[in-house]
């Protein structure tokens, strides 16, 4: 038998003791059938289940209210199942062993395992009403791994690390979160079911791409609708290229308040055209929704204004607007918008578009004094509210306070990329020359901007000459030691500061296998096959293989 919709409520499930027997039985007929069976929605028993000896066999017995689907199955003392006796829709197609046309079911159990062994002593008969599958997990998916080519060496990578430790993976526009020992917690984007919903997913869509759209089904619920961009030459995929900008070199996210991520992208078109480039900030709530306004163009540069050469083609070299939200979660700082940090509240983030201001520096006019950066890069905020900016051409990290007042300046070489240790003060540098195409990359740590004393280094595989794919890290500092992600040439590794030195631990993605990625993101038929020994569903559609309990 089968069913149109899943019921709406939890099955009706009855337990009875049986004891072990003997005597297997021989194999069964089938019930003639005449059409399909449709579930009635009642999962109710008008006489419980028993079970009775009889001789050498146990009888059992039970009355359905409606004609529901019923499964009558021999649990062993571990819970697991041992025979499955009995499953579908009861009523004029009811399947062997139940009756046909009738309410009331008797059943025999002649004590024996699916495979015609003994069963064990303490079984019961369990009796189920309206089965429901529950998701379990997906153990086969390419979102929930990391691979070195899916990363891509082509491909702009932003890692950031929450207060809880967890580290979020952006690569293209996908967002994954992994645990401190590299273990894989969710995916944020593409969104999860629940946040697909109209009301909590709204992002920017690309030009060349129609709008998704929702379709309600025979349930009321509201799912995805495959858009057709396969009118325009492109594969029907649903998320493809949902983050405005998502081509572009990413920089660094950002947290805010409520456990956010915010991230940036850069569409360069403008740039390549000789203006400055067009910004684009998603913010995505930790269940992975992306509610209207929060997919935002930030405003800024007068597009009309000729990009200077320099600042266009260097620029894409030390990636894009690197981010990070002040210690008491009120301002997000936004850096490379032309050659200025510009700050907006995070209490005024709201899309369509957005125009921080100007923290510090001159969106259009470099410059090596105290006021002006040649290339902002990184920044960052210390336990004090302070700023600190990276300004990569002039070889050095700058401070100011909050109100942008000039504090000190820490000599680095190429500073791209920063983090401040919130306890202790320690800056994390990552440095290399983006003009260098052959320059290692180093990952310093400096005791602080007061004294600024070099303490531990460490050299890194460049990924350059990659296009819009950079080295980066992100640091963990809720543990002891502090723990830093890093990713670069050698791909993503987890580095312990162990006070004067870094200690290159394991690397969370794996090698690429070309032939195992065919095999991922190759082209497929949907596939379903059940495990009754393990009461599990195993469901393959397109790349993903996910399993199901009933």
């Amino acid at each position: 038998g089968g069913a149109e919709k899943p019921p709406a409520g939890e099955s009706k499930e009855a337990e009875e003791t049986a004891p072990a027997g003997s005597n297997a039985g021989e194999p069964p007929p089938s019930n003639p059938v005449t059409g399909r069976e449709m579930r009635e929605e009642v999962f109710e028993f008008t006489q419980k289940p028993k079970v009775e000896k009889q001789g050498d066999k146990w009888v059992i017995t039970f009355t359905s209210k409606g004609k529901c689907d019923a499964t009558v199955a021999i649990v062993g003392p571990d819970g697991k199942i041992v025979r499955h006796l009995a499953s579908g829709v009861l009523g004029a197609n009811a399947p062997w062993p139940f009756r046909q046309g009738s309410l009331s079911q008797t059943l025999e159990w002649d004590g024996k395992d699916d495979f015609g062994k003994p069963a064990p002593a303490g079984c019961k008969a369990k009796v189920g009403l309206g089965l429901k599958a529950s998701f379990d997990k997906a153990f086969f998916n390419p979102y929930t791994n990391i691979n070195a080519a899916e990363l891509g060496y082509g491909n702009g990578v932003a890692l950031k690390v929450d207060k809880d430790g967890s580290l979020y993976v952006v690569c293209g526009n996908r967002v994954r979160a992994f645990s401190r020992d590299g273990k894989y917690l969710r995916t944020l984007f593409p969104p999860p079911a629940p946040a697909y919903t109209p009301e909590k997913f709204a992002p920017m869509i690309k030009w060349n791409l129609p709008p998704m759209g929702f379709v309600e089904t025979i349930w009321g619920d509201k799912v995805a609708e495959n858009p057709q961009t396969s009118k325009i030459g492109l594969k029907p995929e649903p998320f493809r290229a949902c983050f405005y900008g998502s081509d572009a070199p990413l920089g660094a996210p950002a947290f805010g308040p409520q456990g956010q991520i915010a991230i940036g992208y850069d569409d360069d078109s403008f740039c390549q055209n000789g203006g400055f480039p067009t910004h684009y900030l998603h913010v995505i709530g930790k269940d992975g929704s992306i509610p209207p306004g929060s997919s935002m163009a930030v405003e800024g540069y007068d597009h009309k204004r000729p990009c200077p050469e320099s600042h266009r083609f260097k620029a894409l070299g030390v990636g894009a607007h690197h981010m990070a939200t002040s210690p008491d979660g009120q301002w997000l700082y936004i850096s490379q918008v032309g050659y200025s940090v510009a700050r907006i509240r995070w209490s005024d983030i709201k899309g369509p578009k957005i125009k921080p201001e100007t923290f510090k520096g001159d969106i259009y006019k470099a410059g090596k004094d105290n006021d002006l950066f040649a290339m902002p890069a990184g920044v960052a905020c210390d336990a004090d509210g302070n700023v600190l900016v990276a300004d990569a051409w002039n070889d050095r990290i700058q401070v100011f306070n909050a109100d942008g007042t000039y504090l000190a300046t820490v000599p680095v070489h190429h500073p791209q990329r920063i983090e401040v240790h919130p306890k202790t003060g320690a800056i994390y540098v990552m440095s290399w020359d983006a003009a260098k195409a052959n320059e290692p990359v180093v990952l310093r740590k400096l005791s602080g901007w007061k004294d600024c004393k070099e303490v531990a280094t460490l050299q890194e595989k460049p990924l350059r000459p990659y296009f819009g794919n950079y080295n980066t890290f992100a640091l963990d500092a809720g543990v002891e030691p502090p723990v830093l992600w890093v990713w670069g040439g050698d791909g993503l590794v987890k580095v312990t500061d162990k006070g004067t030195s870094f200690e290159r631990g394991a690397r969370l993605d794996a090698p690429a296998n070309k032939d195992v990625l065919d095999g991922v993101y190759g082209e497929s038929m949907p596939r379903i096959v059940a495990d009754f020994k393990r009461e599990e569903i195993y469901i393959g559609p397109g790349n993903i293989m996910t399993k199901y309990n009933y």
